[in-house]
């Protein structure tokens, strides 16, 4: 299935975004940096880059609504290559920074998806 042929992809695509870029948000915030558009995004291109790869690699074979096939993937390849590149960018991997952008990451990627399929199964209809 390719993503042109399933909505879902780019909702997907979508949220994982929306998530990437609340990590960085609420990191800038809450260490008193700047919120400028170019600064969070500047903090989020590692994360978007591990994100849209992993949709154009594996998400993409799978339903991107999946809680563990796609959220899973999708979890791990946006915080694995987001430390990878924040590295090659000149920014640290404290322990603690690494711990809190691995669980917020879960939550919002896993989080959306969980969300997702129980309103899809709650409005489906119980003879289905």
């Amino acid at each position: 299935m390719g993503a042109s042929s399933d909505p879902r992809q780019l909702i997907a695509l979508a949220a994982d975004t929306v998530a990437v870029f609340a990590l960085a948000l609420i990191g800038r915030w809450s260490h008193s940096e700047g919120l400028s558009f170019g600064e969070v995004f500047n903090t989020a291109v590692p994360f978007l880059a591990g994100a849209y790869l992993t949709h154009l690699l594996i998400v993409r074979y799978f339903d991107p609504t999946s809680v563990l096939k796609a959220g899973l993937s999708v979890w791990l390849g946006t915080w694995a290559v987001g430390m990878f590149g924040r590295l090659f960018m000149g920014q640290t991997n404290a322990v603690a920074f690494m711990a809190v952008s691995a669980g917020f990451l879960l939550a919002t990627m896993l989080g959306w998806r969980l969300i997702y399929t129980l309103l899809r199964k709650r409005g489906a209809n119980p003879r289905d």
